[in-house]
Order: structure tokens, then C-alpha cells, then sequence
């Protein structure tokens, strides 16, 4: 499909989407102005969305002008949570010229070599144009998400959909697509690409026409010139500029009182604003002395300095000069950081002692720079020279301490959340949940860093800690979600537990992590994978002793693969496993072994199950039992939920609402968040049955508004039911 196809069908999609919500009762700002421009423009708008789409679709194709309009309208609904990027620098020097002739909308790409200023260009235009973007800015370096010339476009999507305030948990790179279009459409934004190759990639991301993109490139090719007609080279900093820059940072006085020297020095350095800057730096701290520029100038000789890549060299080496050697030492630990971001806390990890002086003295040289959401990142000059200092084995024994400090700590928290759990890995000894903090707070709080922290652990080899971290990281997903992380992690989780397998024979730990891939992919509805890894689990777990252990992972399996049934069904594809058979099986097997925590959810599963398949009947027995098995907090709750449907369905109104109090109340005693959707939508249902159509409209008008706010893959489904209950 076209990228100009994508681009219509994403805006043309997300306006039926807004138009029946309005029309079915939900409370969407600027809706109604969006209906009645549309009728003055097309008349009398058809209710079915499949004929307003088909409307919509041929007046934007035969009429483009009318076209960007409408996105430009349908970007300014949604309720609106401001990206953030970097600031560009103060003051600003230069460039006026380029930033009077940037497009209101659409793609503006900016050439030039590191250090050109082409990031700081594209930051302060984004800065520029913020009053007319009232999602904000945000900024993504596609450097940051390449496996050699590979770029991972599907987690560049999700990290702009995180900073526009979504959190996506899909995993197939169609869905991620479908939720990153529905987004973006309903956004008006700036978005920075930092460092494109091609016209290709920024395809990848194009957003709606009315917003506006900005990218920045080292090779302003062919491709880039045809694709985009709006781009600019960047060669520094005109001579005018780049005086004002080094007097920005040296002061101006200085400079007035050696104009011949300033010439000279301006003509070494070159005009690159990352080069000035060091410069400016190093005639500041001489400028007390007599000549401060032409003595750095001296200096420059003696040493052999000849050009930019010399300044900065020295600038560095200066810098570091200044710090004490054990901030020298510390810097130069961080580099072995896992992944590009750190906070004071996981600094002290990696360094073993509290770090907040030295995160302060770092700051305080810019060699640390703040992200946002309290993490930092070393300068990436700082970093590769700090990393140069690194004494081999004491980066070592850091990485050492920081991987086991958080192994520990999330296998701790595994122990501590959910004691009777099934686990695979290999628990160390000894561990005890000593922090403050719930251990599900702090796994969601450090999950960005302990996925980094996997990837590293197995490029260094050290499979047992990335089984163990993962393992750990379980206990976190039934209570926060987080899926599409989790089944990143599970990557290097497999490849861990195919090497231990491979070496020691670990059948039952490579068969949980196949499963739990699985299981991630199945709640994300990636579905052909699933499939493959549950048939791998299943023939390992064939290995294992007809034991306690053996026979409980062996119900485990059956009850992820009556999870991909299910979810397959309910996405309208046929089933690989009938759900009804893999949970019966999962519960005889607990029976047998007398496992009453399983038991109970697999009971509640199953009768899940019965009450789709139109035995709700059925399914009431199967829940009374759930309530006397068992003391998983969790899974009663979750039990609720199921009842809620099975009285609903065999006609119990009261006892329906009675469910439906009773899980709202034990999920929120149990602090689980990702059943929103679920309870809104049974409280409208409740609604309904009880005759309240307006309350329950009023439901499902709220539950519309979110759902296409945030790109929720079940708007659609929802819009139907509201359609179905306005207009029956």
C-alpha cells in the first residue's frame, strides 16, 4: 500500500471512529464541530460507518486541499497530553534564515555532518512552532534503535507512542503500525527523527499531514532530495554566527580585546557550534589571565592542535583534568552502564556507593545530561573518552555488581509478591525482600533498566542471571501488563535457556520460556509464533519426570495454549486448541496433584470459556467452586469479572451487579490497573440489562473517548455497541 494510501486510510479511519462515537453518545471535544462541517460539506452523513467511510474516502481522494482540512481538524480533537523533547540552546545563533523557510506541516529535512547543528536547528524549530502543536514535541535518535543497518521500526513507533502519553502492548509489527497510525492522527505534534538514512526510513514514521516532521541527516541523498523538497544542508555556523557563539561562552569583552587572535582561532576551529562551544569553554577558564586567546592559541601549537577534531581532544582531556581521580574513576565506571540512560540510584548500583555527589558534579560540566523522568545520559564525547579511561577489570566487577544487585533484588520480589507461584530458574539463596517499596512497584519503576540490563547480560554470556531476571519480571505482568517488553526480554530469554539447555540439560526451563514467549504474544494477538513455541514447550515437556513439578508444567502449557484459542476466537479466526478441552485438562491435572492455587485459576479460565461458548450455566458452577479454592487475591477478583458475564447471560441482573461491585472493589485492594477496559465495558452492559440505557450509554461513551485517545485496538468494538445501544 502507498504511504499516501496509509496516510488517507489512517485519517479517514480515525474520523469514522470520532464521528459514530459523537453521533452514539460519547463526550468527544470538538465533535460536534467536526459532524456539522462535515454535513455542510457532504449533506446528510450516513450512520453505517462502512458507507461514511467509503464517503469520506472518495471526497478526500478527489479533493486533497479538503483532505488536509480534515486532518488537520481531526489532530486537534483528541484530548491533548504535550511530547516533550530537548531544548535547543540558549541563545540560539544562526540560522534565521533557515528557520523562516520551514513548511507549516508536512516533512522538512535538515542535512549535515555531526556537529553542523542540524539537531539544535530541528530543536528550535520544534520550539518555535509549539504554540501551533499542542501535543508538543517529541524527539527520537534512530541511531538508538538499529541492530547493525537493521532498524527496529516497530519499537521507534512504540517509544513516540510512549511519549505521547500511550503505552502500547502490542508485539505484532502490523498491530504496532495500526495503533501507531490511530495515534498519531489524533495528535497535533512535532516530531524530530535525529539521524535518518534514506527517505525509506522517514516513511516509516510519516504522521498526518497536518503535523509536522523534521529529520535530520548526515547524507542528504538523492532519494531524500526527490521524496522531499523541503530540506536543507547545514556546513556550521556562518562566520557572523559562530563569533556570537564562542562570545556566548567566553563573554564578549574578551574577544573585543583580541580581534586579531579571535580571527585566527575561529579560523582553526572551524564552524561547527559542538567544537565552539569546547573553545569558548577553554578561553573562560584563561580569562583572567593576559591574552587569554592568544595564549590558548600558543597552547594549541605547542601541543600539535590543528583543527577541530585536535580542540576537542584537548578540551576533553581539560575537562577531565578538573574533576578529582575518583570522579575521573566514577565517570569512567558509568560507561559500563547497561544501555545509553541511568539514574542516581542504578549509578550507585553500578559504582557501590550512594552516587548523587558524583551525578551532580557531572551535571554540573554537562558531561551528565538530564532526559527527563529523572534519568540522565553521559555525553556522547564524555562517554567515549571516559570509556577509554576505564580500567578493564574494575568495569568488569561494576557490571558484575550492578547484575547480580538486580537479579537479586527482582528474584526477591518474585519470592516475596507471589510465593506460590510455578518458577523454572534457579533461585539463589538466601534472598529476602528488604526494600521499602512493593516489589511490583519497583520491577514496573526499573523495567527499562533491567531490559537493558538482559540484552547486555547475554551478549556477555551470563544466561543463568538473564533466566533468572526474566523469570523474575513474571510477577510483574499479570498486575501492570507491560507484554510488548516482556516478550522483548523473552528474545534473549530463549536464546539463554537454549544455551543452559544445550550445556546442562534444562528441559524445563527452555519449555517456560517458549511458553511465556508464547503467552506474550497470545495477549498481544501475534498469534503464528505463539503457536510454534507452545508446540515447542509441549514436546520438552514430554522430557520431564510424571512428577508434582513435571505434571504441573505440563498444566501450565495447556493453559496457555486454551489462551491462544480463546483469543484467537475472539479476534474471528479459528482456534489452533479448543479452549474448553486445554482448560479441562489443565484442571484435571491440578486435581491430581492436588495444586490448589492453579486449580483455581484454571477453574476460572474454563469457566470463562463455557459461559462463550453459551453454557453459562455451566460456568456458574465452575465459579462457586473458584471461590472456595485458593487465595489468590487476583483470581477471585478475576472470577468476578467472569460471573459478571455468566449471570448476565442466563438473565441474573442483580447478582450481575453484585459481581461487578465485588471486582471493582478486590481488583483495586489488589492494585492491578489493566482491567479498565473490561469493567467499563461490563458496567455498561449491567446498565443496560437494568434498563439504564442513558447510564449505560454514558458508559460506553467514556470507554469510546479513551479508546480512541489512546489507538485501543477494540475501539471499533466499542463503537458498535454504543452504535447498537443508541439506535437499536
Amino acid at each position: 500500500m502507498a504511504l499516501g494510501t496509509v496516510m488517507l486510510e489512517a485519517v479517514v479511519g480515525e474520523t469514522v471512529k470520532l464521528c459514530t462515537g459523537y453521533l452514539g453518545g460519547a463526550t468527544i471535544g470538538g465533535g460536534k464541530g467536526l459532524v456539522d462541517r462535515l454535513r455542510g460539506r457532504l449533506g446528510t452523513l450516513p450512520r453505517d460507518p462502512e458507507r461514511l467511510h467509503a464517503v469520506l474516502t472518495e471526497r478526500a481522494t478527489d479533493d486533497p486541499e479538503w483532505f488536509a482540512d480534515l486532518a488537520r481538524q481531526v489532530a486537534e480533537l483528541a484530548e491533548q497530553r504535550s511530547g516533550t523533547a530537548p531544548a535547543p540552546p540558549v541563545p540560539f545563533r544562526d540560522c534565521d534564515w533557515y528557520r523562516a523557510h520551514v513548511p507549516l506541516a508536512g516533512v522538512h529535512v535538515i542535512g549535515g555532518r555531526p556537529g553542523s547543528g542540524r539537531t539544535a536547528l530541528a530543536r528550535r524549530i520544534a520550539l518555535d512552532q509549539a504554540h501551533r502543536f499542542p501535543s508538543g514535541r517529541v524527539e527520537v535518535d534512530l541511531d538508538r534503535y538499529r541492530d547493525g543497518d537493521q532498524l527496529r521500526v516497530a519499537d521507534v513507533r512504540v517509544h513516540i507512542l510512549r511519549r505521547l502519553g500511550v503505552e502500547p502492548d502490542e508485539t505484532d509489527p502490523g498491530r504496532v503500525e495500526a495503533r501507531y497510525r490511530a495515534v498519531t492522527t489524533t495528535r497535533s505534534f512535532v516530531l524530530i527523527l535525529d539521524n535518518a538514512r534514506g527517505a525509506r526510513e522517514i516513511g516509516y514514521f510519516e504522521i498526518s499531514p497536518a503535523n509536522l516532521t523534521l529529520a535530520t541527516t548526515d547524507e542528504l541523498g538523492t532519494d531524500l532530495r526527490a521524496a522531499y523538497p523541503s530540506h536543507v544542508t547545514l556546513h556550521g555556523l556562518d562566520d557572523a554566527g559562530a563569533r556570537e557563539l564562542l562570545a556566548d561562552t567566553c563573554g564578549r569583552e574578551v574577544l573585543e580585546r583580541e580581534p586579531a587572535a579571535t580571527e585566527d582561532l575561529l579560523r582553526l576551529c572551524g564552524t561547527a557550534a559542538y567544537v565552539l562551544g569546547a573553545v569558548g569553554a577553554s578561553v573562560a577558564r584563561r580569562a583572567t589571565e593576559p591574552g587569554p586567546v592568544a595564549g590558548l592559541l600558543a597552547e594549541y601549537r605547542v601541543e600539535g592542535v590543528t583543527g577541530a577534531e585536535d580542540v576537542l581532544g584537548k578540551f576533553l582531556r581539560e575537562t577531565f583534568a578538573r574533576l578529582d581521580p575518583d570522579t575521573v574513576r566514577a565517570c569512567a565506571v558509568l560507561t559500563a552502564h547497561p544501555g545509553t540512560d541511568l539514574t542516581p540510584a542504578s549509578a550507585g548500583v553500578l559504582l557501590g556507593r550512594p552516587a548523587r555527589r558524583v551525578v551532580d558534579r557531572l551535571i554540573d560540566l554537562a558531561l551528565l545530561v538530564p532526559v527527563g523522568n529523572g534519568r540522565y545520559r553521559l555525553d556522547p564525547l564524555a562517554r567515549q573518552y571516559a570509556a577509554e579511561l576505564a580500567a578493564a577489570d574494575e568495569a568488569a566487577a561494576a557490571f558484575e555488581r550492578f547484575l547480580l544487585s538486580y537479579r537479586d533484588t527482582a528474584v526477591a520480589g518474585d519470592l516475596h509478591h507471589a510465593p506460590g507461584r510455578m518458577r523454572r530458574y534457579t533461585i539463589p539463596d538466601g534472598l529476602s525482600w528488604s526494600r521499602v517499596d512493593d516489589p511490583v512497584d519497583w520491577l514496573e519503576s526499573e523495567r527499562e533498566v533491567i531490559a537493558d540490563l538482559v540484552a547486555e547480560a547475554h551478549r556477555r554470556g551470563r544466561h543463568e542471571e538473564v533466566c533468572q531476571l526474566v523469570g523474575a519480571f513474571e510477577v510483574m505482568l499479570n498486575s501492570r501488563g507491560h507484554w510488548r517488553l516482556f516478550a522483548a526480554m523473552c528474545e534473549w530469554y530463549v536464546r539463554g535457556a537454549e544455551a543452559l539447555h544445550e550445556r546442562e540439560g534444562r528441559p524445563a526451563l527452555l519449555a517456560r520460556a517458549y511458553a511465556m514467549r508464547a503467552r506474550a504474544h497470545t495477549l498481544a494477538r501475534y498469534f503464528p509464533p505463539a503457536r510454534t513455541d507452545l508446540d515447542r514447550a509441549l514436546r520438552l515437556a514430554g522430557e520431564l519426570p510424571v512428577d508434582h513439578r513435571g505434571r504441573q508444567q505440563w498444566a501450565s502449557i495447556h493453559e496457555f495454549r486454551g489462551r491462544l484459542g480463546e483469543e484467537q476466537s475472539d479476534a474471528g479466526l479459528p482456534p489452533t486448541y479448543d479452549p474448553l478441552e486445554e482448560f479441562g485438562r489443565a484442571v484435571r491435572i491440578d486435581r491430581d496433584i492436588g495444586d490448589e492455587r492453579a486449580l483455581g485459576i484454571h477453574l476460572r479460565m474454563l469457566a470463562r470459556a463455557l459461559v462463550k461458548a453459551g453454557r453459562a450455566t455451566e460456568a456458574l458452577s465452575v465459579l462457586d467452586e473458584v471461590d472456595g479454592t485458593g487465595t489468590d487475591a487476583r483470581n477471585l477478583a478475576l472470577g468476578k469479572l467472569t460471573r459478571v458475564r455468566a449471570a448476565l447471560a442466563t438473565g441474573q441482573v442483580p447478582p450481575a451487579r453484585a459481581a461487578l461491585a465485588q471486582a471493582e472493589a478486590e481488583l483495586a485492594a489488589v492494585a492491578t490497573r489493566q482491567y479498565y477496559w473490561e469493567l467499563e465495558q461490563l458496567a455498561a452492559w449491567v446498565a443496560a440489562a437494568e434498563g439504564r440505557l442513558a447510564d449505560a450509554t454514558a458508559r460506553l461513551g467514556v470507554l469510546v473517548t479513551a479508546a480512541i485517545r489512546v489507538g485501543h485496538p477494540r475501539t471499533n468494538e466499542y463503537i458498535e455497541e454504543l452504535r447498537r445501544l443508541s439506535h437499536p
